[in-house]
């Protein structure tokens, strides 16, 4: 069998999840990859395609990039179509569409050829955007119309799909998201950065230490989390480090970070590996205060750093804890934050070293790609 995947992001964290996915579908196809040029995670038996962003995914965030970055995308499909033409292909598998009407307008034509002999695949990691999600309800309707099979990663996102696309609902099959792949976790200490020296000052005095990370969206609910801390935990022995960049849009926590206590360290913007794996290794418990998402790849990272989690209880996430045993999964609220909080400053540093082992061992022995992969070519694959 031959499958072509396209996946045009592939960096960053998604690079450990293309990684894992491609690692283990070579065993069961003759795997093409149409990826991001700076994708350097394993390697398909077939061809690999750096054809996305070459220049756009170098350059700083600004007006003149977001132009580069959308011709560059139209090329990049131009190049897809041109691969599938010369191809002889009996899979096409998207991982992720980031341009809604380019991407109609190419598989409009890949839906409406009447040659076509393969089937095509979508994962829609989300239903619909975190962001003014339901703007885009009227264009997914006609780009989920073009796939055969849309896999999600849970069943509250089959439920949500369901309920936003009822009419396209018996396309949807449920694939797991897998374990993040050889995940670097390494850091070394760079006692010339401040950072450095901030976090472990305070840390090596705090009785617990939590942390929150990534991008920050109204969704994410990292200034319900911050509220609470400055209302419960300010007084504290424990500490809380925030990291990542704000979107400009996310007034909420732009306002509550203009007053911090002493012992929640902010560190704003872009944040390198190296950083970010030395905050995730001297925490405790990485807190997901989700307000909604359909999935998160946070919990691999715990599960590769060995560190329990907070969550609340928001689309798929859940699914793949096991509560109070890996992970406290809380009531999606401030009051159900605060008693998660309560709980992790109750338990022994035993107790939390455990549950961030039981995290990884469930995670790599549930979700590790291999069955994923071998569940995917025969039930979706084949069929």
């Amino acid at each position: 069998m031959n499958v072509l995947l396209v996946n045009p992001w592939a960096i960053i964290n998604d690079e450990y999840y293309a990684s894992g996915f491609v690692s283990a579908m070579n065993q069961f196809v003759k795997l093409d990859f149409a990826t991001n040029k700076y994708y350097c995670g394993a390697k398909p038996n077939g061809q690999t395609y750096g054809i996305f962003f070459k220049k756009s995914q170098l350059m700083k965030i600004s007006k003149i990039r977001t132009v580069i970055r959308g011709l560059e995308y139209l090329l990049a499909w131009m190049k897809v179509i041109k691969i599938i033409v010369r191809g002889d292909y009996d899979v096409i598998h998207f991982h992720w569409l980031l341009m809604y009407m380019v991407d109609f307008r190419f598989l409009s034509m890949l839906q409406k050829n009447k040659n076509k002999r393969f089937k095509l695949i979508l994962t829609a990691h989300n239903v619909i955007p975190h962001i003014d999600g339901k703007k885009s309800i009227s264009m997914l309707t006609k780009i989920y119309s073009c796939f055969d099979v849309i896999l999600v990663h849970g069943e509250a996102i089959k439920k949500e799909f369901e309920y936003y696309f009822p009419k396209l609902a018996y396309k949807v099959r449920i694939q797991f998201h897998g374990e993040y792949y050889k995940q670097d976790i390494r850091y070394y200490i760079d006692e010339s950065d401040a950072k450095f020296l901030r976090v472990m000052e305070r840390a090596k005095h705090a009785k617990r230490k939590y942390i929150v990370f990534g991008g920050h969206y109204h969704n994410k609910g990292t200034d319900r989390f911050l509220k609470i801390w400055k209302e419960q935990m300010a007084d504290t022995d424990s500490l809380l480090i925030i990291l990542g960049k704000i979107d400009a849009s996310y007034t909420e926590l732009l306002e509550e970070i203009k007053v911090l206590p002493e012992n929640v360290l902010m560190f704003e913007g872009f944040t390198e590996d190296n950083f970010m794996n030395f905050c995730i290794m001297n925490s405790d418990c990485i807190c997901i205060p989700y307000r909604h998402a359909s999935m998160s790849g946070i919990i691999y990272t715990a599960a590769s750093f060995e560190k329990m989690v907070i969550c609340t209880e928001c689309g798929a996430i859940a699914e793949y804890l096991e509560n109070n045993a890996d992970s406290i999964i809380c009531e999606n609220s401030e009051i159900g934050l605060t008693e998660a909080v309560n709980r992790v400053e109750m338990m022994s540093e035993e107790k939390i070293r455990e549950m961030g082992r039981r995290l990884s061992e469930n995670i790599h022995e549930k979700y590790g790609w291999n069955t994923i992969a071998d569940n995917l070519y025969r039930n979706v694959y084949l069929t």
